[in-house]
Protein backbone atom coordinates (compact mmCIF):
# COMPACT_ATOMS: atom_id res chain seq x y z
CA UNK A 1 0.00 0.00 0.00
CA UNK A 2 0.94 3.41 -0.70
CA UNK A 3 1.93 6.29 1.79
CA UNK A 4 -0.75 8.30 -0.55
CA UNK A 5 -3.37 5.74 0.11
CA UNK A 6 -2.61 4.93 3.80
CA UNK A 7 -2.58 8.86 4.52
CA UNK A 8 -5.73 8.86 2.63
CA UNK A 9 -7.51 6.08 4.87
CA UNK A 10 -6.38 7.64 8.18
CA UNK A 11 -7.85 10.96 6.73
CA UNK A 12 -11.64 9.48 6.05
CA UNK A 13 -11.74 6.63 9.16
CA UNK A 14 -12.75 9.50 11.78
CA UNK A 15 -15.35 10.99 8.91
CA UNK A 16 -16.90 7.62 8.18
CA UNK A 17 -17.27 6.53 12.02
CA UNK A 18 -18.59 10.01 13.29
CA UNK A 19 -21.51 9.29 10.41
CA UNK A 20 -22.49 6.08 12.05
CA UNK A 21 -26.31 6.96 13.07
CA UNK A 22 -25.82 4.96 16.00
CA UNK A 23 -23.64 7.47 17.31
CA UNK A 24 -26.39 9.68 18.01
CA UNK A 25 -28.28 7.15 19.98
CA UNK A 26 -27.41 5.88 23.80
CA UNK A 27 -25.50 3.34 23.72
CA UNK A 28 -27.79 1.57 26.71
CA UNK A 29 -31.00 1.03 27.72
CA UNK A 30 -32.72 3.09 30.63
CA UNK A 31 -31.99 6.41 29.01
CA UNK A 32 -34.15 9.53 29.79
CA UNK A 33 -35.09 12.61 27.48
CA UNK A 34 -37.44 15.20 29.08
CA UNK A 35 -39.03 17.71 26.46
CA UNK A 36 -40.93 20.84 26.80
CA UNK A 37 -42.97 21.04 23.97
CA UNK A 38 -44.51 24.49 23.22
CA UNK A 39 -47.06 24.96 20.68
CA UNK A 40 -48.04 28.75 19.39
CA UNK A 41 -50.38 29.66 17.17
CA UNK A 42 -49.16 33.29 17.00
CA UNK A 43 -52.56 34.69 18.33
CA UNK A 44 -51.24 35.34 21.65
CA UNK A 45 -52.70 31.45 22.55
CA UNK A 46 -49.15 29.02 23.75
CA UNK A 47 -49.90 25.65 25.10
CA UNK A 48 -47.10 23.93 27.15
CA UNK A 49 -46.43 20.30 27.22
CA UNK A 50 -44.21 18.26 28.99
CA UNK A 51 -43.03 14.86 28.17
CA UNK A 52 -40.96 12.19 28.98
CA UNK A 53 -38.88 9.75 26.54
CA UNK A 54 -37.34 6.16 28.16
CA UNK A 55 -35.23 4.46 26.15
CA UNK A 56 -36.62 0.78 26.93
CA UNK A 57 -35.06 -1.98 24.55
CA UNK A 58 -31.57 -1.49 22.37
CA UNK A 59 -32.12 -4.61 19.56
CA UNK A 60 -30.07 -5.91 16.78
CA UNK A 61 -32.73 -6.51 14.26
CA UNK A 62 -32.63 -7.50 10.47
CA UNK A 63 -33.02 -4.27 9.47
CA UNK A 64 -30.51 -2.48 11.83
CA UNK A 65 -30.12 -1.21 15.53
CA UNK A 66 -33.79 -0.95 16.87
CA UNK A 67 -34.57 1.91 19.83
CA UNK A 68 -38.01 1.16 21.39
CA UNK A 69 -38.76 4.26 23.22
CA UNK A 70 -41.55 4.22 25.87
CA UNK A 71 -42.98 7.79 25.65
CA UNK A 72 -45.74 9.75 28.32
CA UNK A 73 -48.00 10.66 27.35
CA UNK A 74 -47.24 9.84 23.44
CA UNK A 75 -47.02 5.91 23.66
CA UNK A 76 -44.56 3.99 22.15
CA UNK A 77 -42.53 4.65 19.17
CA UNK A 78 -38.84 3.13 17.60
CA UNK A 79 -36.11 4.26 15.95
CA UNK A 80 -33.95 2.08 13.44
CA UNK A 81 -30.45 2.86 13.06
CA UNK A 82 -28.73 1.31 10.22
CA UNK A 83 -25.14 2.33 8.38
CA UNK A 84 -25.61 6.26 8.40
CA UNK A 85 -29.50 6.31 8.70
CA UNK A 86 -31.48 6.82 11.31
CA UNK A 87 -35.52 5.45 10.24
CA UNK A 88 -38.43 6.29 12.05
CA UNK A 89 -42.35 6.43 12.24
CA UNK A 90 -43.86 9.25 10.05
CA UNK A 91 -45.31 11.02 13.37
CA UNK A 92 -42.02 11.98 14.46
CA UNK A 93 -42.23 15.22 12.66
CA UNK A 94 -45.39 15.60 15.03
CA UNK A 95 -47.75 16.95 12.33
CA UNK A 96 -51.79 18.55 13.58
CA UNK A 97 -54.27 16.06 14.18
CA UNK A 98 -56.01 17.37 11.03
CA UNK A 99 -53.52 17.08 8.62
CA UNK A 100 -52.77 13.26 9.73
CA UNK A 101 -56.53 12.43 8.78
CA UNK A 102 -55.18 13.06 5.53
CA UNK A 103 -52.51 10.78 5.85
CA UNK A 104 -52.87 7.31 4.61
CA UNK A 105 -53.22 5.27 8.01
CA UNK A 106 -50.25 2.61 7.48
CA UNK A 107 -47.87 5.37 6.81
CA UNK A 108 -48.91 7.01 10.00
CA UNK A 109 -48.98 3.43 11.99
CA UNK A 110 -46.38 1.10 10.50
CA UNK A 111 -43.63 3.00 8.08
CA UNK A 112 -39.97 3.51 9.31
CA UNK A 113 -38.89 6.23 6.53
CA UNK A 114 -35.28 7.09 6.24
CA UNK A 115 -35.73 10.47 7.78
CA UNK A 116 -32.16 11.33 9.14
CA UNK A 117 -29.23 10.58 6.40
CA UNK A 118 -26.14 11.55 8.84
CA UNK A 119 -23.32 10.91 5.68
CA UNK A 120 -25.55 12.74 3.43
CA UNK A 121 -23.98 16.06 1.20
CA UNK A 122 -25.78 19.35 2.15
CA UNK A 123 -26.46 20.03 -1.24
CA UNK A 124 -28.44 16.71 -1.80
CA UNK A 125 -31.84 17.03 -1.29
CA UNK A 126 -33.08 13.00 -0.65
CA UNK A 127 -37.15 11.65 -1.42
CA UNK A 128 -38.14 10.09 1.31
CA UNK A 129 -41.69 9.07 -0.21
CA UNK A 130 -44.24 10.38 -2.76
CA UNK A 131 -47.58 8.11 -2.25
CA UNK A 132 -51.27 9.12 -3.33
CA UNK A 133 -54.28 7.90 -2.06
CA UNK A 134 -57.96 8.38 -2.23
CA UNK A 135 -59.97 8.94 1.07
CA UNK A 136 -63.03 9.90 2.33
CA UNK A 137 -63.40 13.83 2.97
CA UNK A 138 -62.24 14.59 6.53
CA UNK A 139 -64.55 17.29 8.12
CA UNK A 140 -62.01 20.05 8.84
CA UNK A 141 -61.25 19.90 4.87
CA UNK A 142 -65.15 20.80 4.49
CA UNK A 143 -65.19 23.53 7.27
CA UNK A 144 -62.46 24.58 5.48
CA UNK A 145 -63.41 24.69 1.96
CA UNK A 146 -66.84 26.12 0.27
CA UNK A 147 -67.61 23.60 -2.37
CA UNK A 148 -69.93 24.30 -4.78
CA UNK A 149 -71.24 20.92 -4.85
CA UNK A 150 -70.90 17.82 -2.74
CA UNK A 151 -68.07 15.55 -2.74
CA UNK A 152 -67.71 12.57 -0.73
CA UNK A 153 -63.91 11.97 -1.30
CA UNK A 154 -60.33 13.29 -2.20
CA UNK A 155 -57.00 12.15 -3.62
CA UNK A 156 -54.47 12.90 -1.49
CA UNK A 157 -50.80 13.49 -3.24
CA UNK A 158 -47.99 13.52 -0.61
CA UNK A 159 -44.59 14.00 -0.76
CA UNK A 160 -41.69 14.90 1.62
CA UNK A 161 -37.78 15.14 1.17
CA UNK A 162 -35.24 15.63 3.86
CA UNK A 163 -32.19 17.33 4.14
CA UNK A 164 -29.31 17.42 6.11
CA UNK A 165 -28.65 21.13 6.15
CA UNK A 166 -24.89 20.95 8.56
CA UNK A 167 -23.65 21.08 11.76
CA UNK A 168 -25.17 23.81 14.03
CA UNK A 169 -24.28 24.83 17.50
CA UNK A 170 -27.82 24.87 19.56
CA UNK A 171 -27.55 26.05 23.21
CA UNK A 172 -30.12 24.70 25.43
CA UNK A 173 -29.62 26.64 28.94
CA UNK A 174 -26.34 26.77 30.06
CA UNK A 175 -25.37 23.57 27.79
CA UNK A 176 -23.73 24.15 24.45
CA UNK A 177 -24.60 20.94 21.53
CA UNK A 178 -22.49 19.92 18.82
CA UNK A 179 -25.41 18.97 16.60
CA UNK A 180 -26.46 17.79 13.17
CA UNK A 181 -29.50 19.56 11.64
CA UNK A 182 -32.05 18.39 9.26
CA UNK A 183 -34.99 19.73 7.66
CA UNK A 184 -37.85 17.43 6.26
CA UNK A 185 -39.98 18.73 3.82
CA UNK A 186 -43.26 17.79 3.14
CA UNK A 187 -45.60 18.92 0.10
CA UNK A 188 -49.70 17.86 -0.05
CA UNK A 189 -52.29 18.44 -3.10
CA UNK A 190 -55.93 17.76 -2.89
CA UNK A 191 -57.37 16.42 -6.08
CA UNK A 192 -61.06 16.54 -6.37
CA UNK A 193 -63.16 15.08 -9.11
CA UNK A 194 -66.85 15.68 -8.94
CA UNK A 195 -68.34 15.21 -12.23
CA UNK A 196 -67.58 18.16 -14.40
CA UNK A 197 -66.02 19.57 -11.26
CA UNK A 198 -62.20 18.82 -11.30
CA UNK A 199 -59.87 20.54 -9.51
CA UNK A 200 -56.82 20.83 -7.48
CA UNK A 201 -55.80 22.47 -4.25
CA UNK A 202 -52.43 22.98 -2.88
CA UNK A 203 -52.64 22.61 0.76
CA UNK A 204 -49.11 22.05 1.80
CA UNK A 205 -46.12 23.83 -0.27
CA UNK A 206 -42.93 23.36 1.53
CA UNK A 207 -43.73 22.91 4.99
CA UNK A 208 -40.35 22.16 7.02
CA UNK A 209 -40.00 20.20 10.24
CA UNK A 210 -36.53 21.14 11.28
CA UNK A 211 -34.47 18.34 13.71
CA UNK A 212 -31.36 18.71 15.87
CA UNK A 213 -29.17 15.53 16.70
CA UNK A 214 -26.28 15.48 19.16
CA UNK A 215 -24.23 12.45 19.24
CA UNK A 216 -24.52 9.99 21.83
CA UNK A 217 -27.54 11.72 23.08
CA UNK A 218 -30.21 11.49 20.15
CA UNK A 219 -32.98 14.42 18.95
CA UNK A 220 -32.55 17.45 21.24
CA UNK A 221 -34.51 19.82 19.75
CA UNK A 222 -37.50 19.95 16.66
CA UNK A 223 -39.28 22.98 15.92
CA UNK A 224 -41.33 24.11 12.66
CA UNK A 225 -42.61 27.24 12.26
CA UNK A 226 -46.49 28.74 11.70
CA UNK A 227 -47.79 27.61 8.76
CA UNK A 228 -50.83 29.23 6.97
CA UNK A 229 -52.85 27.02 4.87
CA UNK A 230 -55.21 29.58 3.60
CA UNK A 231 -52.14 31.61 1.67
CA UNK A 232 -52.23 28.31 -0.94
CA UNK A 233 -56.12 28.35 -1.59
CA UNK A 234 -57.53 30.29 -3.79
CA UNK A 235 -60.36 32.78 -2.26
CA UNK A 236 -63.04 31.63 -4.33
CA UNK A 237 -62.94 28.13 -2.20
CA UNK A 238 -63.05 29.86 1.16
CA UNK A 239 -65.83 31.17 3.07
CA UNK A 240 -65.48 34.83 4.29
CA UNK A 241 -62.65 35.55 6.95
CA UNK A 242 -61.45 31.76 7.13
CA UNK A 243 -58.22 31.63 8.73
CA UNK A 244 -56.44 28.12 9.29
CA UNK A 245 -53.14 27.68 10.71
CA UNK A 246 -50.46 24.84 11.21
CA UNK A 247 -49.15 26.52 14.91
CA UNK A 248 -45.38 27.35 15.79
CA UNK A 249 -44.16 24.00 17.45
CA UNK A 250 -41.13 23.29 19.39
CA UNK A 251 -39.96 20.71 21.67
CA UNK A 252 -36.40 21.08 23.34
CA UNK A 253 -34.86 18.52 25.34
CA UNK A 254 -34.91 20.07 29.13
CA UNK A 255 -32.84 17.06 30.53
CA UNK A 256 -31.09 14.26 29.82
CA UNK A 257 -29.98 10.92 31.70
CA UNK A 258 -28.33 7.88 30.79
CA UNK A 259 -26.14 4.90 32.48
CA UNK A 260 -23.01 6.99 30.59
CA UNK A 261 -23.57 10.62 31.44
CA UNK A 262 -26.00 13.20 32.40
CA UNK A 263 -26.79 16.20 30.41
CA UNK A 264 -29.28 19.04 32.22
CA UNK A 265 -30.43 22.02 30.14
CA UNK A 266 -31.53 24.77 32.30
CA UNK A 267 -35.36 25.51 31.15
CA UNK A 268 -36.23 28.66 29.70
CA UNK A 269 -38.31 30.95 31.53
CA UNK A 270 -41.54 29.95 30.62
CA UNK A 271 -41.17 26.17 31.77
CA UNK A 272 -42.95 26.13 35.05
CA UNK A 273 -41.09 23.35 36.92
CA UNK A 274 -37.56 24.74 37.27
CA UNK A 275 -35.21 22.24 38.80
CA UNK A 276 -33.92 24.39 41.52
CA UNK A 277 -35.72 23.68 45.22
CA UNK A 278 -35.55 19.26 44.68
CA UNK A 279 -32.47 17.43 44.29
CA UNK A 280 -33.76 13.95 43.14
CA UNK A 281 -30.93 10.91 43.35
CA UNK A 282 -30.32 7.86 41.88
CA UNK A 283 -32.25 5.25 44.08
CA UNK A 284 -29.69 2.82 46.03
CA UNK A 285 -28.65 0.04 45.30
CA UNK A 286 -29.12 0.16 41.41
CA UNK A 287 -29.58 -2.67 40.77
CA UNK A 288 -31.82 -3.89 43.73
CA UNK A 289 -33.22 -7.12 44.75
CA UNK A 290 -35.64 -7.07 46.08
CA UNK A 291 -35.48 -3.55 48.15
CA UNK A 292 -34.11 -0.02 47.56
CA UNK A 293 -34.10 3.78 49.26
CA UNK A 294 -35.45 6.68 46.51
CA UNK A 295 -33.62 9.44 48.55
CA UNK A 296 -34.15 13.31 47.83
CA UNK A 297 -33.35 16.56 49.11
CA UNK A 298 -35.48 19.57 49.21
CA UNK A 299 -34.71 23.21 49.99
CA UNK A 300 -37.90 24.67 51.31
CA UNK A 301 -40.96 22.85 52.79
CA UNK A 302 -43.73 21.61 50.91
CA UNK A 303 -45.94 18.88 49.03
CA UNK A 304 -44.97 15.78 47.77
CA UNK A 305 -46.19 12.75 45.70
CA UNK A 306 -44.11 9.46 44.94
CA UNK A 307 -44.75 6.89 42.50
CA UNK A 308 -43.15 4.15 40.67
CA UNK A 309 -43.99 2.80 37.28
CA UNK A 310 -42.93 -0.25 34.57
CA UNK A 311 -41.36 0.72 31.67
CA UNK A 312 -45.01 0.36 30.18
CA UNK A 313 -46.22 3.68 32.33
CA UNK A 314 -48.26 1.30 34.30
CA UNK A 315 -48.10 2.25 38.19
CA UNK A 316 -46.98 -0.08 40.45
CA UNK A 317 -46.70 1.67 43.73
CA UNK A 318 -47.70 4.62 45.17
CA UNK A 319 -45.11 6.00 48.05
CA UNK A 320 -46.55 9.22 48.86
CA UNK A 321 -49.28 11.41 47.63
CA UNK A 322 -49.65 14.79 48.48
CA UNK A 323 -47.20 14.52 51.57
CA UNK A 324 -46.13 17.65 53.47
CA UNK A 325 -42.64 17.41 54.15
CA UNK A 326 -39.99 19.86 55.13
CA UNK A 327 -36.98 21.21 53.95
CA UNK A 328 -33.47 18.78 54.28
CA UNK A 329 -33.37 15.04 53.19
CA UNK A 330 -35.85 12.37 52.50
CA UNK A 331 -35.84 8.67 52.25
CA UNK A 332 -38.21 6.19 51.25
CA UNK A 333 -37.81 2.55 50.53
CA UNK A 334 -39.65 0.45 47.70
CA UNK A 335 -40.17 -3.35 47.73
CA UNK A 336 -40.07 -5.04 44.67
CA UNK A 337 -40.27 -8.36 45.65
CA UNK A 338 -43.33 -9.07 43.76
CA UNK A 339 -42.58 -7.29 40.82
CA UNK A 340 -40.65 -9.15 37.44
CA UNK A 341 -36.75 -8.66 37.02
CA UNK A 342 -36.85 -5.55 34.59
CA UNK A 343 -36.40 -1.61 34.81
CA UNK A 344 -38.96 0.87 36.27
CA UNK A 345 -39.10 4.34 36.46
CA UNK A 346 -39.70 6.36 40.21
CA UNK A 347 -41.03 9.89 39.43
CA UNK A 348 -40.93 12.34 42.42
CA UNK A 349 -43.65 15.34 42.38
CA UNK A 350 -43.02 18.85 44.30
CA UNK A 351 -44.68 21.86 44.85
CA UNK A 352 -43.21 23.93 47.34
CA UNK A 353 -45.31 25.85 50.11
CA UNK A 354 -43.95 29.41 49.21
CA UNK A 355 -45.41 29.28 45.42
CA UNK A 356 -41.64 30.06 44.02
CA UNK A 357 -42.57 27.44 41.84
CA UNK A 358 -45.39 25.25 39.67
CA UNK A 359 -45.30 21.64 40.42
CA UNK A 360 -41.35 20.41 39.89
CA UNK A 361 -41.63 16.67 38.36
CA UNK A 362 -37.96 15.02 38.52
CA UNK A 363 -37.96 10.90 36.79
CA UNK A 364 -35.36 8.70 37.34
CA UNK A 365 -35.21 4.84 35.70
CA UNK A 366 -33.69 2.03 38.46
CA UNK A 367 -32.95 -1.50 37.93
CA UNK A 368 -34.68 -4.69 39.43
CA UNK A 369 -32.43 -7.98 38.83
CA UNK A 370 -33.73 -11.22 40.76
Amino acid sequence: MTLLATVFILLILPFSAASQATNYLPETEGAIWEYQISVDNGQDEQVNIKRADTLSEVRQVDSGQRYTIQSRPAGNYEWIARDQTIYAPFYVLALPDELEELIPAELIEESQLPLFRFDASTSVVSEVLSVSEKIEVPDFINELIDFPVDIDSVEVDLEMTSQRTGREEIELGDVTFDTQAFDNTLSMSLKFDAGLLDFTVPLLDDYIVTSHWAEQTGLILQKADEYDITSNISSELLPSGTNATIPAYRAEMTSFESSDHSTFAEPDPIRPDSPSGITVHQNYPNPFNPITTISFQLDEPGTVSISVYDIQGREMKELARNEQLSSGTHYFDVDGSDWPSGNYMYRVQYRPDSGSSGTITRTRVMSLIK
